[in-house]
């Protein structure tokens, strides 16, 4: 790896992990991933995908171990001895806010376990043309369940960890592509990615295809690196504007905030597909989002959010960016928001964070500028401190009040908490964890004009864009 990719250290917090709760009986525990292994074999002409996931992991205190997966298993084994696939069920917490799984053993802490699951890759990760086979880890974070819990078992977000993905094809008729912001080498009959240690559940992307994409390749002079840059899409005028666009944008952001966090940046330009989310060092976006997906290399995939509770902090940010960093004298009296008082398991990022969060910060600027130092030298300040690492909430607010000398707990409270009046929620009905429908994201564009180009893409244009 890079020496920006060594400059992650320390271990993965149980701290900022969600709280156990009692099921069957038992206690359900959050586990630490030591690692994560995926082999995936594609069978072309059989139209079949399976995959076998490897999982040593630690209980963070005794109970059954809790973590997650879409796809159903057909084979389990814990420690070598072979369970019955019911032995993993998916499991309401007690607030309902998003399934989970519940490994149903007792595990005590202090000792490294070893999961094997087997499970056949969903419609959501893979599908069939003529010859082909197309597969993605695509992900979206505004939707419940929307990580890589979609495509394989994975652990939720708190938790960091090295990861694998080995992908076998077989009887393929035509040449395939893959896209990874991992580490990639080509195999006898297939690929093999490594991901650094401090990717999370949010992080990867993976993209197999055998569509004729157009490609564009260049470098990005940062210090003394050279970041590698690939932009594809299916218009070659495209992937060399979207070249452009983020070489001009990391220079920005590089004065701004500090170096470019990541080993190369790949960008799947979907053309006249609205919409756009990001990676660690990658993203999938139509050009005119393209710079807000790349702030988020700094603050969400550089900076990372620990939980759901936190991410409204990099789309406020990135947000707050678009709009020009404006500097708003406080408001006390709009209405109050929840951006980071839902129930712990939840995961995904409420829509008003793309304006009420980047109003917030507009405000805190404001406030932090008559102390000295803006709320850009914080910011900056932050990514030195937790580049590759994990935020909650509470640690920024805690964070910005350090550095600035500033008591929020008032604005945290009614802005951020909903403490003092009815829950704001305008814009989350439309998309409170439920997958987005076209005429949702009309409505939402119509309510919210500012995420028009940041919306989410539809499951529909998901499995289009493999």
């Amino acid at each position: 790896m890079s020496s920006m990719l060594q400059m992650w250290s320390g271990s993965p917090s149980s701290a900022d992990a969600p709280p156990p709760f009692t099921w069957r009986g038992k206690t359900a525990v959050p586990v630490e991933f030591k690692r994560l292994d995926l082999s995936l074999s594609i069978d072309v002409p059989g139209k079949r995908g399976t995959g076998r996931a490897r999982i040593p992991f630690a209980v963070t205190q005794r109970g059954a171990p809790l973590m997650d997966m879409v796809p159903s298993p057909t084979r389990l084994e814990l420690d070598g001895r072979e369970l019955a696939p019911a032995t993993f069920p998916e499991v309401e917490p007690p607030n309902g806010e998003a399934k989970v799984r519940v490994l149903d053993v007792e595990l005590d802490p202090g000792q490294e376990h070893v999961l094997t699951i087997d499970y056949d890759l969903a419609p959501a990760t893979l599908s069939f043309e003529s010859g082909g086979a197309r597969l993605a880890f695509f992900m979206t974070d505004l939707e419940q369940r929307g990580y890589l819990e979609q495509h394989a078992p994975a652990n939720l977000e708190f938790d960091q960890h090295p990861a694998s993905v080995n992908i076998r094809l077989v009887g393929a008729a035509k040449e395939h592509h893959l896209f990874s912001n991992g580490r990639t080498t080509r195999t006898q009959d297939g690929w093999s990615v490594q991901f650094p240690a401090y990717f999370c559940s949010s992080s990867y992307y993976l993209h197999l295809t055998d569509r004729d994409f157009h490609v564009s390749e260049d470098t990005f002079q940062t210090g003394a690196q050279r970041i590698p840059i690939v932009a594809y899409g299916t218009r070659a005028a495209e992937t060399v504007d979207a070249i452009r666009i983020a070489k001009k944008v990391i220079t920005e952001l590089e004065a701004e905030y500090g170096a470019y966090a990541h080993e190369d940046l790949t960008i799947y330009v979907t053309d006249d597909i609205d919409g756009g989310m990001e990676y660690c060092g990658a993203t999938m976006t139509v050009l005119g989002a393209l710079e807000h997906e790349i702030t988020h290399s700094w603050f969400a995939r550089g900076v990372m959010p620990g939980n759901g509770n936190s991410g409204w902090i990099d789309e406020a940010i990135a947000s707050w960016r678009d709009a020009g960093y404006r500097s708003l004298e406080p408001n006390p009296r709009r209405a109050p928001v929840n951006l980071a008082a839902f129930p712990p398991y939840r995961r995904h990022t409420p829509i008003a964070a793309y304006r009420e969060g980047a109003l917030l910060l507009a405000e805190i600027d404001f406030l932090s500028k008559q102390r000295g130092a803006g709320l850009r030298q914080l910011l900056r300040a932050l990514y030195a401190q937790k580049q590759h690492k994990q935020i909650t909430t509470e640690f920024f607010k805690q964070f910005l009040e350090t550095q600035s000398g500033l008591d929020l707990t008032a604005m945290f409270d009614r802005f951020v908490y909903n403490k003092s009046g009815p829950e704001f929620v305008p814009f989350d009905v439309l998309a409170e964890g439920r997958s987005m429908t076209i005429d949702a994201v009309r409505e939402l564009q119509s309510a919210v004009p500012h995420v028009v180009r940041h919306r989410p893409f539809t499951r529909q244009e998901l499995n289009s864009l493999r």
